[in-house]
């Protein structure tokens, strides 16, 4: 695109630029019921209240609560408030009848006799008080006044026919402004309004008094009156038209605030000669309030309420009063440079703006970076780029620039995708053609996306999203690798010249403090940053200071050697919870960029907010219910849920409060939350003492509150009662002691004689059980002893007498354990020594057609180890009659004890043709049901020693083809050892 455009011809518009204090806005969005708000007023707690056409609303910083005519409220259309020195809340209302709030009460003339009234005079115009403290409801054409002191009430008609406006004090005088002049109510004489437009029958619109002086408006004039004379103060009408004043109001830095119909105007009371600046045109400003932290409270007919929370804070506008929406900052000299997130840029200087814009094909271009070189400064967008040399501006159609550096050799340094480094003319070349940046070796210094960039004495830092490089002699380093924790996107560099520290800024992690290229230390959220999330960094108002913008506001860190201070700086410039996106300093102003607008403030003005919050408890409820704080402070003992219900009120902190609460008596340490809420159930009985505070955002803490409440100990637990109990307890020993006295002698010897008779019963029942675990083993000795001859008797038929002597050598010596080994448990040794005997004679008879083992635990030692004699015969006999016999070859019996916990695990396991198939041969299934039954027999006769955890188990098991692979056979019992 040609160089074709000369720099005053691009000009959108040159023009005076607005500003408007920085506020928010406060519609239905936040709660508000009507956007219709007659005035505001903050009582003695603390709590904000509005007049709207809906009733009244009480604000505490995170919710409205709204009471109307349903709460006892005399009409819901409200229009002023007035507290008395009692603290009751009196309300003025469009039908003139009277109500107020006291102890979360309403009161009207229905609970309160001094209400009523015999005649109504229409709308109330103000309620005040006069210098006794009596409350005075001013109608237009009297004054009904109210002595609660005195329980009486009655009428004054100060001004038949005419108006009265307010009555006030001045120099211990009490004055009724009227429609006719100021009434000196003490002496009964009439000051007239001479000069007052030409008309002492004027209306009067608004009152207030400041002092020694009374302030009150016409339709668009404020005058005032010191005592002696009436002065015109401000003409509204010389401003512009539809200025018809309806609400005025003196801060605390003597500024007078007025209220239009057309905005809202601001003038110093010491500076009569000046022009009222004016903000909010377009909104019907009723009603103005400072509270207690000096944030002002603008409510609006039209558009809820304006919060402004810090008065010196600016936002600059365009001609229409529309915030600008600031992406980046730059500074030239004195203009600021800015841009915006539509397309154009900005620049301010001398009390002017000047608007200029990039050209893009495509929708929407949000401008990234401003940056100044020697010859030229260059605007960098997402989709375009434009450069202003010597009064020229050339736009680029051109993606993916991030930032530009300038070398001492006369070339640039690329920050895009990659870092890389062109010469002038061949990056504009480049640019001009709109191609993407060449990624060969000549150019190509980093492949990675690169976002910052640094000089300082030709040494350059690059700072992308793996971390931090240093550049020399065009060779890049990674420094970062050394480092881990730095290897995250950094998207902003800045070097701290008097402490010789280089500064990178993460997405994520907060700071990171380099020097000589080494690493020192992390700065984060840990140490006091408001927000991980960084976007700028810049050098503050001192040289020891730097100013970081992050996304949830502004901090500012403060070097003293080698130890830095972090101060969150949002409560001193009044914002709270805004994206930062840039900062930049010119002379002694502040600038800041913000998705909301474009924020100016002066150093002198950047002040710490230092005004505590304040802490009220709105809510004491016992088991759900709420009861009054300074009533019953002793509870029963079944009282003891205890719920307390607190606020803290900080509206400059925009609910970010915190609060430390103790309750002495059940702890003693202090515990910080967010909650407002607290409960504690079941509470023993004592004395408590509740505490707590709460914390504003500037780390301000209030003056603790607290509740003094006890909760009384059931009647069981008094000492009358303990006392009482003892010596009943006492009498019933000795009674039943006595009693028992008597008749223990006549029953020592039956007991006696009954615990013997216990004792050979158990030992008779023990002889029997040992007699029948005997018998069930010789009936398992016949079958074997059987088939033991048979096989004897085989062999001497065959003629192999070799044979049959060694079977009987081994038959003899199992035969003669067995009639050994007639205890009720043998150790574990002699079990498998019987079972080995068993089964290697069991073989001879089937030719050795299978293989058995055995598998004793780690944690088993045989020769300690009690079981039941002989067990596990019967299964081993099963096993290899019925699953490994009919197998003919390849059978393994595996038989294997383990220990788990206190049970030893008996397993016995083949791999023959299992049950199924056995169950086929009709000629063992008689026997294998009557082994099987005897195990179950030796097992339920040790049921009593093994209080039920022993278990006897026959699994099937199977192949991966679901073909029968043979028998296991799980027996546990307890583990039990010999000498036991």
């Amino acid at each position: 695109m040609p160089r074709i455009f000369l720099f005053f011809m691009v000009l959108f518009c040159v023009s005076v630029f607005g500003q408007e204090p920085y506020s928010i806005n406060i519609t239905r969005k936040d709660g508000l019921p009507t956007t219709n708000i007659y005035n505001s007023f903050q009582d003695r707690d603390g709590y904000m209240w509005f007049a709207t056409d809906m009733g009244v609303l009480r604000y505490n910083g995170f919710t409205f609560t709204q009471y109307n005519s349903d709460d006892g409220l005399a009409d819901n259309e409200v229009f002023n408030f007035h507290q008395d020195a009692d603290g009751r809340i009196w309300f003025a209302t469009y039908n003139g009848k009277i109500s107020y709030f006291y102890n979360n009460k309403f009161y009207n003339e229905a609970n309160d006799r001094l209400l009523k009234a015999d005649k109504k005079f229409g709308m109330i115009i103000k309620i005040n008080a006069d210098s006794q403290g009596r409350t005075c409801i001013i109608y237009k054409g009297g004054i009904f006044t109210i002595d609660h002191k005195a329980s009486k009430s009655y009428y004054s008609f100060l001004d038949p026919g005419g108006t009265v406006y307010d009555i006030l004090r001045l120099n211990g005088r009490d004055l009724a402004l009227t429609a006719s002049g100021i009434l000196d109510m003490n002496r009964n004489t009439v000051l007239p309004f001479i000069g007052l437009a030409g008309n002492s029958a004027t209306a009067i619109y608004r009152v207030l008094q400041h002092g020694n002086h009374i302030y009150f408006s016409t339709s668009d004039t404020v005058y005032v009156f010191d005592g002696t004379a009436l002065h015109t103060f401000t003409d509204l009408n010389r401003e512009s038209s539809d200025n018809d004043i309806i609400a005025l109001f003196i801060d605390n830095d003597s500024q007078l605030w007025i209220g239009t119909r057309n905005g809202l105007y601001r003038k110093n009371l010491s500076d009569k000669n000046s022009k009222a600046v004016c903000f909010f045109k377009g909104n019907v400003v009723s009603g103005i309030r400072e509270d207690f932290e000096k944030n002002m409270w603008i409510s609006t007919l039209n558009n809820g309420i304006y919060f402004i929370p810090q008065k010196n804070t600016i936002t600059l506008t365009d001609s229409q009063q529309n915030q600008l929406s600031i992406n980046c900052l730059s500074k030239k000299g004195n203009a600021l440079w800015a841009g915006s997130m539509n397309d154009r840029y900005y620049i301010f200087e001398n009390n002017k703006k000047t608007t200029f814009g990039l050209k893009s094909k495509r929708l929407k271009n949000i401008i990234k970076r401003i940056i100044h070189f020697s010859t030229q400064t260059v605007v960098i967008g997402d989709h375009s780029v434009q450069a202003v040399k010597q009064g020229h501006i050339t736009d680029y159609d051109f993606i993916g620039l991030k930032i530009m550096a300038e070398s001492d050799d006369g070339e640039y340094w690329i920050g895009g995708a990659s870092l890389y480094k062109y010469g002038l003319n061949e990056f504009e070349s480049t640019l001009h053609k709109g191609a993407p940046l060449d990624t060969n070796n000549d150019h190509l210094k980093i492949p990675n996306a690169t976002y910052a960039l640094l000089k300082r004495n030709g040494h350059f830092w690059a700072a992308n999203k793996y971390g931090l490089y240093t550049i020399e002699n065009d060779v890049p380093k990674y420094i970062s690798e050394k480092y881990p924790v730095t290897q995250t996107t950094l998207s902003e560099l800045y070097y701290d010249e008097k402490n010789n520290n280089l500064i990178a800024a993460s997405n994520s992690k907060g700071l990171f403090v380099f020097q000589n290229d080494r690493f020192k230390y992390q700065i984060s959220s840990k140490n006091g940053l408001t927000s991980n999330f960084i976007y700028s960094i810049k050098k503050g108002f001192k040289d020891n200071t730097i100013l970081v913008g992050n996304n949830s506001g502004l901090d500012l860190l403060t070097w003293n050697g080698t130890n830095y201070n972090v101060k969150n700086l949002n409560s001193a410039i009044g914002i709270q919870d805004i994206k930062i996106n840039d900062i930049e300093i010119i002379g002694d102003s502040l600038y800041i960029a913000s998705d909301g607008g474009l924020l100016a403030l002066r150093y002198d003005k950047l002040k710490p907010n230092t005004i505590a919050p304040k802490i009220l408890i709105e809510n004491f409820e016992v088991k759900g219910k709420k009861i009054p704080f300074n009533r019953k402070s002793v509870f029963n003992y079944d009282q003891n849920d205890i719920t307390i219900d607190f606020i803290g009120l900080s509206y400059n902190s925009q609910k970010n409060i915190i609060y430390k609460y103790m309750l002495r008596g059940h702890d003693d340490h202090w515990t910080i939350t967010r909650s407002s809420e607290i409960n504690y159930k079941a509470l023993k009985a004592g004395k408590y003492e509740f505490l707590v505070f709460s914390v504003n955002a500037a780390g301000i803490s209030s003056k603790p509150v607290s509740i003094v409440f006890s909760i009384e100990a059931p009647f069981w637990e008094t000492w009358t009662f303990l006392i009482l109990m003892a010596m009943v307890l006492l009498l019933l020993v000795f009674l039943l002691w006595r009693k028992r006295l008597t008749t223990v002698k006549a029953k020592f010897e039956m007991e006696r004689k009954s615990i013997q008779n216990e004792r050979d019963k158990a030992h008779l029942e023990k002889q029997m059980i040992e007699l029948e675990q005997k018998a069930l083993l010789m009936q398992m000795n016949p079958h074997f002893i059987f088939n033991a001859l048979n096989t004897i008797k085989g062999y001497y038929s065959e003629g192999n007498d070799e044979k049959a002597g060694d079977y009987i050598s081994k038959f003899s010596k199992l035969l003669r354990m067995l009639l050994e080994n007639t205890d009720q448990f043998n150790p574990l040794s002699n079990e498998i020594e019987m079972l080995r005997l068993y089964i290697d004679l069991t073989k001879i008879r089937y030719r050795n057609s299978f293989e058995y083992t055995f598998e004793i635990g780690p944690l088993i030692h045989p020769d300690d180890i009690a079981v039941p004699t002989f067990l596990l015969q019967p299964i081993v006999e099963n096993a290899i009659i019925h699953g490994l016999g009919p197998k003919k070859q390849g059978g393994l019996l595996t038989i294997s004890f383990q220990r788990e916990s206190n049970m030893l695990i008996c397993l016995v396991k083949d791999n023959g043709i299992g049950r199924k198939a056995a169950a086929e041969n009709q000629r063992h299934k008689q026997h294998e049901s009557k082994a099987i039954d005897i195990i179950k027999e030796r097992i339920a006769l040790l049921e009593t020693e093994a209080n039920g955890r022993q278990k006897f188990v026959i699994e099937d098991l199977y192949n991966d083809n679901e073909h029968a692979a043979g028998t296991l056979v799980t027996i546990a019992i307890p583990f039990k050892n010999i000498w036991q």
